[in-house]
């Protein structure tokens, strides 16, 4: 089963993949309460083309992706991500 989703991340470090025009992104965000000093950082890779993104900048991205099932899952925790740059 799989979903769409909607994130505010930062692209933490672009790698290139050999003999491809395709690169990977290491993109972090952090969840739990907006107000909250203390969280924890998630992280997921995104595959994109040629030079989209760059280390340092955040982004709002979104995709399609597998949920875990019932059994693995925990309560949900969202964050809201504030950039001033």
């Amino acid at each position: 089963m799989s979903t769409w989703f909607t994130v505010l991340a930062r692209v933490a470090e672009v790698d290139g993949i050999p003999d491809s025009a395709y690169r990977n992104a290491l993109c972090e965000f952090k969840e739990g309460a907006h107000d909250a000093t203390v969280g924890d950082w998630r992280s997921f890779y995104v595959a994109f083309y040629s030079d989209l993104l760059d280390a340092g900048k955040t982004y709002m991205i979104r995709g399609q992706a597998r949920l875990p099932g019932n059994d693995e899952a925990e309560a949900p925790k969202a964050s809201i991500l504030y950039s001033l740059s």
